[in-house]
C-alpha cells in the first residue's frame, strides 16, 4: 500500500491547513489529467493550501546543466470545498482572475492550472497536457512565462527554505541540481 500522505522533501518551516478534501472534490474542480496529477491529489489530499512564513525558494535550470536560478514562493493556493467560507485566495479565484486579465492570458488559463504563487502576485501554473510547472510574471505583462520544472513533484523537490546555503545535489527530472 502507498503512503498517501505528502511530505516536502527539504526541513521547510510552513503553515497549513489540514485538507478534509477527498478526491472525488479535486477531481471536480482539476478533472484534467496530467503528468504528475497523482502527486498533485497526494498533496491536496494531506495540505489545503501552504504558506511558508520564512520564505522558500524554488530553483531551477532553464538550461540542463547551466546556471541555478530561483524563483519565490510564498504559497500553494486552497481549493475550495462546497460550504468552504474562507476568504483566502483560492485557486480557482487565480483561474477566473487570469481568464479576465487579457486574450493571451485567458488562452493561456484554458491549457494551464494554477496553483502557487509568489508575494508579488505572481503565479505557478501546471500545463494540462504536459505536466510541466511555468511561472508567470504578471508584473511585466503577460508574456514573462518560465518553465521551472518537469512536474509538480520535481517543483516541490526543488523548494527550499529562502536562506538555504547550499543545494544538495538531486535529480530534477533530467537536470541534475549541483553546489553553486
Amino acid at each position: 500500500m502507498s503512503d498517501k500522505t505528502f511530505s516536502f522533501s527539504f526541513d521547510l518551516k510552513f503553515e497549513a491547513e489540514i485538507s478534509d478534501l477527498s478526491e472525488q472534490q479535486i477531481n471536480s474542480v482539476i478533472p484534467f489529467d496530467f503528468k504528475g496529477k497523482e502527486d498533485f491529489i497526494k498533496f491536496y489530499l494531506t495540505y489545503n493550501g501552504v504558506y511558508f512564513p520564512n520564505g522558500a525558494m524554488l530553483h531551477y535550470y532553464r538550461i540542463p546543466n547551466e546556471n541555478c536560478y530561483t524563483a519565490e514562493i510564498e504559497s500553494f493556493y486552497r481549493i475550495r470545498s462546497i460550504g468552504d467560507n474562507s476568504e483566502d485566495v483560492s485557486l480557482a479565484d487565480i483561474w477566473g482572475y487570469a481568464k479576465k486579465h487579457s486574450q493571451k492570458a485567458k488562452e493561456f488559463a484554458e491549457i494551464h492550472i494554477p496553483f502557487a504563487g509568489d508575494a508579488s502576485g505572481n503565479d505557478y501554473w501546471i500545463n494540462i497536457s504536459t505536466g510541466n510547472i511555468k511561472y508567470v510574471n504578471w508584473e511585466y505583462q503577460f508574456e514573462e512565462e518560465r518553465l521551472v520544472a518537469s512536474s509538480f513533484k520535481d517543483f516541490c523537490l526543488a523548494i527550499r527554505p529562502l536562506k538555504s546555503p547550499v543545494l544538495p545535489n538531486l535529480q530534477f527530472g533530467s537536470y541534475e541540481y549541483k553546489h553553486f
